[in-house]
């Protein structure tokens, strides 16, 4: 018959023949830039106690690593356990390579006298574009005459940029935009815009938001009512001459650069708008010639309609009074 043997070498137990185990791991406080990982160096034999090794390592495509190597440790015994034996382990931040590069390699390797060396190693994958846009929330602050815009501080790496009109955007600083104030225009000027934007360090942007500065409102003056004022109706003995209309009025508070109005309407036609810019004055209007009608007739009606403008127009007082011939012949 024919017979086969096997030829196992059984090691002498001796210098160099003791092993040490490397066990790499990444912890979950690795972060979108770095790896952490843990390297513990363990021996497998019970029997044996904790030594102390010498944990170095080499890397491809890596630009930073810390701690620098290598690293002393304190062997843990036995099996693995998470967490590590205290003093058995080494915590590695690795820079991930760039975005858009290729993964990179770390090989941890732990030596000691006496022991056989053992190795492990980790690929680092690179670095990836976060598509969340930074949280930005700007508000617009108005007073009387000025706009701005403000935010709350946002997080390291993210930029915040600004615009007036929409011209160019700069980058603001601290948070606010602009840095002073942007003046409100005159009432009746244009209307400004703001707009501000953030992106952070992977260039996500932000949506662009915009804010309306408004001119500014009018100056409403303080006016006291137009209603003390007499008006007086004078006729003459010969009823070719004009009618006479006198009219005194005093406003206090008039407006600056306002002016008033007078409008008089004859049995329903208009006779004229003297413009008055006098906060104080008489004024006389004179009426078309016409005849008064006889005692118990249909009378001659004026109506005398007084207003106030301020110096943009704007209608801020207003008052009317009628009379007819009859009470006055």
């Amino acid at each position: 018959n024919e017979t086969d043997d096997d030829v196992f070498v059984i090691t002498e137990e001796g210098i160099d023949t003791r092993p040490l185990v490397v066990r790499a791991r990444e912890l979950s406080s690795s972060t979108a830039t770095d790896m952490v990982v843990r390297v513990a160096v363990n021996v497998p034999a019970a029997a044996v106690t904790g030594v102390s090794a010498s944990l170095g390592y080499n890397s491809q495509g890596i630009s930073s690593i810390t701690p620098a190597s290598p690293q002393t440790v304190t062997t843990g015994v036995g099996n693995f356990t998470i967490p590590e034996t205290a003093g058995s382990f080494v915590d590695f931040t690795i820079a991930r390579p760039g975005l858009g590069q290729p993964a990179g390699r770390v090989t941890f390797t732990a030596t000691a006298s006496g022991f056989t060396t053992d190795a492990d190693q980790v690929d680092v994958a690179p670095q990836t574009k976060d598509f969340t846009p930074p949280t930005f929330s700007p508000t617009l602050t108005l007073s009387s005459t000025t706009g701005q815009v403000s935010w709350p501080a946002v997080a390291v790496g993210v930029t915040v940029e600004g615009s007036t009109d929409n011209v160019t955007f700069t980058t603001a600083t601290g948070t606010v935009y602009p840095t002073a104030a942007t003046g409100r225009n005159a009432f009746g000027g244009a209307t400004k815009f703001l707009f501000v934007r953030a992106y952070n360090a992977a260039g996500v942007y932000t949506p662009t938001y915009s804010f309306a500065v408004p001119p500014q409102d009018p100056t409403v003056p303080v006016i006291t009512k137009v209603t003390a004022y007499t008006l007086t109706l004078n006729y003459s003995t010969d009823p070719t001459d004009p009618n006479t209309f006198q009219l005194d009025y005093t406003i206090s508070n008039f407006p600056s650069g306002g002016s008033i109005e007078v409008s008089v309407l004859q049995d329903g036609v208009d006779i004229g708008i003297p413009v008055i810019s006098s906060s104080s004055s008489t004024q006389t209007i004179v009426a078309s010639p016409i005849v008064l009608n006889a005692t118990g007739a249909t009378p001659v009606r004026w109506d005398i309609m007084f207003r106030v403008m301020d110096s943009t127009g704007i209608n801020v007082e207003a008052t009317s009074k009628v009379l007819d011939a009859t009470s006055y012949i």
